[in-house]
């Protein structure tokens, strides 16, 4: 499935009036849940590379709800193919990924979300990079989203991988294969 996302940083105190406003228009409020997404990429991508033909593949962790594997390809700054399975094992899918990929960062966050329609809104608050909204949807039902958010004047923030991959360059984080095996333990013993 092609996805169309925008995400804005949110600080704390505009969260609360987001949920409202959400509401208002007519958002159902579904769970909220605690996830994490284990990213690999492809053993012989480099930056310096660049992003043309980019994919990461990623075992998505989800408090009390089954793990997916995903594979997620970049078509631009905010279109991704997105790819996902259902699996019954994620200790034997991160052994196999693990031989076969790269692996390259961890994504924990809290998710609390809200659907109408086709629309699909996020509230997250995520590990080592703070809280942020996402908008799912077809562009122009996203830019409407925006527009009645109040969100349109905001800088539009790049995607979770990039901002991490920032962070772990300027050597504020960084991600082992053994820190992945205990995200998995921690979800699924």
């Amino acid at each position: 499935m092609e996805e169309y996302e925008l995400r804005f940083r949110l600080d704390k105190d505009e969260i609360k009036r987001i949920e409202k406003k959400l509401n208002r228009l007519g958002f159902k409020k579904g769970r909220g849940y605690e996830m994490s997404d284990l990213i690999f990429e492809d053993r012989s991508w480099r930056p310096e590379n660049g992003l043309e033909g980019y994919y990461v593949v990623r075992l998505r962790l989800r408090r009390g709800l089954i793990p997916l594997l995903e594979l997620k390809e970049r078509r631009d700054e905010s279109h991704w193919m997105e790819t996902s399975l259902k699996i019954k094992d994620p200790n034997a899918v991160l052994r196999v990924l693990l031989k076969g990929f790269a692996p390259s960062k961890i994504i924990s966050k809290i998710r609390n979300e809200f659907t109408k329609k086709d629309i699909y809104v996020t509230l997250d608050a995520v590990k080592h990079l703070g809280d942020f909204i996402e908008i799912e949807g077809t562009e122009k039902a996203v830019a409407t989203v925006v527009e009645n958010l109040g969100l349109a004047g905001k800088e539009r923030q790049r995607d979770y991988g990039y901002m991490m991959f920032q962070r772990m360059k300027s050597g504020e984080v960084s991600f082992t294969p053994e820190d992945m095996g205990r995200e998995v333990a921690g979800f699924y013993t």
